[in-house]
C-alpha cells in the first residue's frame, strides 16, 4: 500500500484557490480583468528638453495615480525618452482623474520635475470614468545649481 503525502503549502494553496474561485475572483496582471471594474486608458505623450532646448535622452517619465490619502504607481506606467527626448506612455487600469507625472533625468546635472494634473476621459458615458484620456505634457528640465 502506497503512502500518500501532502505538503501543508499545497493544501493551503488549494483551499485559497477554491475560495477565490467561489467568490468570483481570478488571478490577473491588472485591474482590467476584474468583473465589473471600470477601466480607463491613458495615452500621454510629450518631449523632455533641458533649459537650452536640447532633447534629454534616457529620462524616466512615470505616471502615478493620486488617491485620496495616498499616491500609488500602476502597472506599466514608466517610459524612457528616446534620442529626440520624446516619450509615449500608454497604460490602462482604474480610471483616476487625478494623476502625477514625474520626470527623472538620467543625467545627475539636471533636476527632476513633476506635474499634478486632472485628465478627462473621452468616450465616457455614465457615472464612471471610462474610455481614453489623451494628454500632451512637455518637460523643460533645469540644471542643478
Amino acid at each position: 500500500m502506497k503512502k500518500i503525502t501532502f505538503k501543508t503549502s499545497q493544501i493551503i494553496s488549494s483551499m485559497i484557490a477554491g475560495t477565490l474561485s467561489m467568490l468570483g475572483f481570478s488571478s490577473c496582471d491588472n485591474a482590467e480583468c476584474m468583473y465589473g471594474t471600470p477601466t480607463g486608458h491613458y495615452e500621454i505623450k510629450g518631449t523632455v528638453t533641458e533649459e537650452s532646448g536640447q532633447p534629454v535622452e534616457g529620462a524616466k517619465v512615470i505616471m502615478r495615480h493620486i488617491g485620496r490619502n495616498h499616491v500609488f504607481t500602476a502597472y506599466g506606467d514608466t517610459v524612457i525618452t528616446d534620442s529626440k527626448g520624446d516619450y509615449m506612455l500608454k497604460t490602462g487600469g482604474w480610471p483616476d482623474n487625478n494623476i502625477r507625472l514625474v520626470c527623472k533625468p538620467e543625467d545627475n546635472a539636471l533636476e527632476a520635475d513633476s506635474i499634478n494634473m486632472t485628465v478627462s476621459f473621452k468616450d465616457s458615458n455614465g457615472p464612471w470614468n471610462e474610455g481614453t484620456a489623451r494628454e500632451t505634457v512637455d518637460f523643460r528640465l533645469k540644471f542643478k545649481k
